[in-house]
């Protein structure tokens, strides 16, 4: 019986011998919190970049907090600044470039973030300050039992056809990507004014049927509760999708404007090291093609490789990607609130 009993104990204490050195690798690993956005976003990054950042650094546990848009991560990036919980936080590049204004972010470091050194320049902010991560461009969405013509033009919008089928919500950053378009189609610069632009917004306001669709615009146009209407490629694409091409997406021929989303180092991080690890993976060619695959996002890195037909789905046709305008969203940051507030009060409350 005493021997049975010390074989017991003794086989207790091999087998916590043997855990031991797992559970300290595993309090050793660092916990890298990124703030991000919630829903299809979050279910593909992750799967797309943290997992498999993950699986090759398995030092680093990466936490994501979903957050519903730019402005909640911005205000709780201030709650936080005197002692940040979260490390990284992916915004809006408008809204990005107010939170570097206000000190909230650090600047990236080359050396432990070599591959800033690829991408495209409009990727870049100034002083390394973020990285862009991403680019989605405005498109046209359709319900293709419910439009007769598919558009391919800007213009298209504005067509007798959709009188009162037509879901516009342009009061956030759709309107406001949606003026310089239209500016610099009737010949103008958006820098310059943007009446143009503003005027041309108010001939379609007459055929809007909705404003605010719900739950959201790729929802109301595959219910056929909207024929038509704008919003971005990428979530178009994927619907596109799912919806076996009840919902169509295109790039009209004048060419769009990329939306793009930034990943930034949050300034007074004590996990500074990790967390650019793992914005230098965020950035590589192979992260970028796989969720380019996923959601249909533009790369950013100059050496990703993507097939023919899924940049076509990307950027529209050749000479469509052409014409993209690579806006001043450094400049527009303070200019974005005054524009929406236009919006609301000339266009949808005139």
């Amino acid at each position: 019986m005493q021997l049975r009993l010390l074989l017991k104990v003794l086989a207790t204490a091999a087998a916590a011998a043997l855990a031991l050195p797992a559970a300290q690798a595993q309090q050793a690993r660092t916990e890298v919190t990124i703030a991000g956005f919630f829903g299809l976003f979050q279910d593909k990054y992750s799967e797309a970049v943290i997992a498999p950042f993950e699986k090759a650094h398995p030092d680093i546990k990466i936490s994501y907090r979903p957050v519903k848009n730019s402005a909640e991560t911005l205000a709780l990036l201030r709650l936080q600044k005197a002692k940040p919980v979260v490390d990284l936080a992916i915004l809006d590049v408008s809204v990005a470039a107010g939170a570097n204004r206000e000190g909230l972010f650090a600047p990236l470091d080359d050396k432990l973030v070599p591959n800033l050194a690829d991408l495209y320049p409009w990727a870049r902010p100034a002083k390394n300050l973020g990285a862009v991560i991403s680019r989605d461009d405005l498109a046209i969405v359709y319900n293709t039992k419910l439009v007769k013509t598919p558009p391919t033009s800007w213009a298209d919008l504005a067509s007798p056809e959709f009188k009162r089928k037509l879901a516009f919500p342009i009061a956030d950053t759709r309107g406001v990507v949606l003026l310089p378009i239209l500016t610099r189609i009737a010949g103008q610069d958006y820098k310059q004014t943007i009446e143009p632009g503003i005027a041309r917004l108010k001939e379609i306001a007459p055929l809007v049927q909705t404003w605010e669709p719900q739950p959201d615009i790729y929802t109301a146009v595959r219910s056929g509760q909207s024929a038509i209407g704008i919003g971005w490629n990428g979530r178009g694409q994927y619907t596109h999708d799912i919806s076996q091409g009840e919902v169509a997406v295109v790039i009209p021929k004048e060419g769009s404007v990329g939306q793009l989303n930034t990943l930034n180092l949050v300034a007074g991080t004590p996990r500074t090291a990790a967390a650019q690890q793992f914005v230098n993976y965020a950035l590589s060619p192979e992260a970028q093609a796989r969720f380019a695959a996923a959601v249909f996002y533009g790369p950013i890195n100059t050496k990703t490789q993507l097939s023919p037909a899924l940049r076509q789905r990307i950027y529209g046709l050749p000479e469509t990607e052409q014409r993209a305008i690579q806006l001043d969203w450094e400049w527009i940051a303070d200019r974005y609130a005054p524009w929406v507030q236009r919006i609301k009060r000339e266009v949808i409350g005139g």
